[in-house]
């Protein structure tokens, strides 16, 4: 009963944004062809082709993924997240996901879970973020897609999760220190006689700690701290791609970012083929690193 609820205030839903668009056909009773008809009231190019695209898929799903989608678009809507932004995008990775990365129930069913949460606790910028992000990586297989730069993930395996960093509770005045400890006082050790050697035992000391001290440029940065959803990558080869130039970090591992849109990631080998040199003869092994997808 409550599932049929639903699905009636869904329906309503994109009903009266049929109405608002002018639309004077009666609405489907089916819930694909609903998405179908209000996708192709906007007018848009785009939004018709997901509309027609998530049309044809609809009956590859399990019924469980079928449910989690409407419920998702009720509360989408309920929310007043944007049809030709959020929505399109968000029904854009559901096609995509299906027909070009052809991504097992697995997977579909940890984005549909990330999803979720990125509908209750993000912003509506956030959201988009996310949507438009899962949809170019279906489609394209890349973390980064536009005309002048690519970034491609290759020989992969991934899966997509949620970080959730919860701050330290803030220490009460009423709660007990329990670092602290008792106070107590013991004699200072006895004076030593200085010695004839002591100048040389204070170079010595001096001359070690010079041979131990790095530059502040060869100490590594503190990684980033990312939260809200991401991509996992057990193993990865990254291609960064040009119109002109293309080159790889191989053999890597590391999470991308979808809010931050950033790549924190860890060993892999880096060489400069692309420059005329052998693959052994100049490289680079990568230890950690991150950096902007974009």
């Amino acid at each position: 009963m409550k599932q049929a609820i639903i699905l009636l205030g869904i329906l309503l839903a994109f009903r009266s944004h049929c109405s608002a668009q002018g639309d004077r056909l009666p609405l489907p009773s089916n819930f694909e062809d609903s998405v179908r008809v209000v996708l192709e009231n906007t007018r848009s190019i785009d939004a018709t082709v997901i509309g027609a695209g998530f049309f044809g898929i609809w009956n590859q799903l399990g019924i469980d993924h079928q449910m989690i989608i409407k419920k998702q678009t009720f509360r989408m809507r309920k929310k007043k997240f944007p049809l030709k932004t959020h929505l399109v995008n968000y029904f854009g990775a559901i096609v995509n996901a299906i027909n070009i990365e052809k991504a097992d129930p697995a997977t579909l069913t940890d984005f549909l879970k990330v999803t979720e949460k990125v509908i209750e606790k993000s912003n509506p910028r956030q959201a988009q973020d996310f949507f438009a992000a899962s949809r170019a990586f279906f489609e394209h297989h890349a973390i980064h897609y536009d005309k002048s730069f690519r970034l491609y993930a290759q020989e992969d395996t991934y899966k997509f999760d949620y970080i959730e960093n919860n701050p330290e509770p803030a220490l009460s005045w009423d709660q007990p220190d329990t670092a602290s400890t008792t106070d107590t006082y013991e004699d200072p050790p006895p004076l030593e006689e200085p010695s004839d050697s002591g100048f040389a035992d204070d170079q010595d000391a001096t001359a070690s700690n010079s041979d131990s001290f790095l530059p502040s440029y060869f100490l590594a940065a503190a990684p980033p701290v990312i939260e809200g959803p991401v991509i996992r990558f057990d193993k990865v080869t990254l291609n960064f791609a040009t119109t002109y130039d293309s080159v790889h970090l191989r053999n890597t591992k590391g999470t991308y970012s979808m809010y931050q849109s950033i790549f924190v990631g860890e060993e892999g080998s880096f060489d400069w083929t692309s420059a005329g040199f052998g693959p052994d003869s100049v490289m680079c092994n990568m230890t950690t690193y991150n950096f902007s997808v974009r």
